[in-house]
This record gives C-alpha cells, sequence and structure tokens, in this order.
C-alpha cells in the first residue's frame, strides 16, 4: 500500500499551525511511511480476530475489536468505537 503523496500534504495542511508553515519534502515521506505501517498494524491485528472468528471477510466491527483489544491503540478512544472486551499487552 502506498498513500498519495498530494493526499498526505493535503491532510498536512489541515492544521492551522502547518497551514502557514513550508512542508520539506521530506516530512510528508516520514508521514506517510509511519500512516502505511499503523494502518497495516492495524489490518493485521483485526484479520486475526477474522481468523480466530472462522470467518473471510473483514469488517467494520474487527477493527474496532482490534482497537479495543490491544493497548497499544488506545490513542483511538475517541475516534473508534469502544467494545468492552480484554485488553492484551
Amino acid at each position: 500500500m502506498e498513500l498519495p503523496m498530494a493526499r498526505v500534504k493535503k491532510v498536512m495542511r489541515l492544521d492551522d499551525d502547518v497551514r502557514s508553515q513550508m512542508i520539506s519534502s521530506d516530512a510528508p515521506l516520514l508521514l506517510a511511511a509511519a500512516s502505511e505501517m499503523f494502518i497495516q498494524e492495524l489490518t493485521l491485528r483485526a484479520w486475526q480476530l477474522v481468523e480466530e472468528g472462522r470467518r473471510k471477510t473483514l469488517q467494520k466491527s474487527d477493527i474496532a475489536a482490534a482497537a479495543s483489544r490491544f493497548e497499544h491503540f488506545d490513542f483511538l478512544i475517541d475516534i473508534v468505537p469502544r467494545e468492552d472486551t480484554k485488553k492484551v499487552h
């Protein structure tokens, strides 16, 4: 997966502090790489739940469950609906 650089720059400029500043050519590349790794990790954790449930389709609820079960996704608490599930360290 590769995020489009124009879209990454556009998202970066949504922040009022960034909008009025210059963005170096390396910053969007770094942000895109970090975002791609984050998406991959969350998707892999959600896919594990799909396989545990012996299903073949990844659903929104699987993403929410992965975000709920693994503590390193706690920063998503205000974005992704939480489920009453046990945390995994």
